[in-house]
């Protein structure tokens, strides 16, 4: 029986640089555990839910957009609703920013009218949550989930058909390896990416009024050569780690945002004890 590939999401390139071991605890927590490392369970980030939920909606309305459709404001807003509901229903984590789950509704719905404010007049899209992925060699495949393919109206610099990507958050990050790598992977099945852009939309506190969301463009050579490189050491440091069992297979950030109990399933474990504080 062939084995079945090992895959690699286009979505954790960004999230691999930063942390190479958290980022390994979640994508192949299996793996980790057979080869006998304890991890913790962590609990999903409001932001996160919140992502889920304003995707949900921008892809209810753009998908009704390409196939011709009236969109029903209330079908927007239950689509935006939905995910915060059932990460809740799982185990969330709350901020200072989301409270509780009026707050997280609203600021969700408050988001994705924003966004579709702005560009659904002017996102012409061409396909919507398109599933891409290519082989990598060596038993890997490369996967992930394009937001919206298309073009944009109205801007110079984005010449012909892109891949348009949605980030919220408190904070905007940087996230063009994710953007080369979706670049790379619509390429290799003969689908034309001339740019990436990310449309970001920041969340804010529901007693504040929502800011405008960011248009961040990205030129594909320099992403696609990061994501390369990222998905090379993937690639070798999962093989290391396969043959050894070694946690250093895997390079830790100590200086991470992310480096808390909060929100790595290593954290304190045997698998890392390189965060600030651990004494043995």
């Amino acid at each position: 029986m062939t084995e079945a590939p090992t895959v690699i999401r286009v979505s954790s390139l960004p999230s691999y640089a930063d942390c190479t071991r958290r980022d390994a605890a979640r994508a192949w927590r299996s793996e980790v555990e057979k080869a006998g490392y304890t991890l913790r369970q962590t609990g999903r980030s409001i932001g996160a839910a919140i992502g889920s939920g304003t995707h949900a909606a921008l892809e209810y309305a753009f998908r009704a957009k390409l196939d011709g459709d009236e969109i029903a404001m209330s079908d927007f807003s239950d689509r935006a609703e939905a995910p915060i509901k059932e990460a809740i229903a799982e185990g969330i984590i709350w901020d200072d920013t989301s409270r509780n789950e009026a707050d997280a509704v609203r600021q969700c719905i408050k988001q994705a009218r924003s966004i579709w404010g702005e560009y659904g007049d002017r996102i012409e899209p061409e396909a919507i949550e398109e599933r891409v992925e290519a082989s990598l060699g060596d038993g890997f495949l490369l996967r992930g989930h394009i937001d919206v393919r298309g073009r944009i109206v109205g801007d110079a610099r984005l010449v012909g058909s892109g891949v348009i990507d949605y980030k919220t958050g408190t904070v905007q990050r940087a996230n063009a390896f994710q953007y080369g790598g979706y670049s790379l992977t619509a390429k290799a099945n003969g689908i034309t990416v001339n740019w990436a852009a990310e449309i970001y939309t920041k969340r804010v506190g529901v007693t504040k009024p929502q800011p405008d969301p960011v248009l961040a463009p990205y030129a594909c050579k320099e992403a696609e050569r990061g994501a390369w490189e990222v998905i090379q050491r993937i690639k070798s440091d999962l093989t290391t780690f396969r043959a050894s069992g070694e946690p250093w297979a895997f390079l830790p950030n100590p200086n991470s945002m992310n480096c808390s109990d909060k929100y790595c399933p290593a954290w304190g474990t045997k698998f890392c004890k390189a965060h600030k504080g651990e004494i043995e």
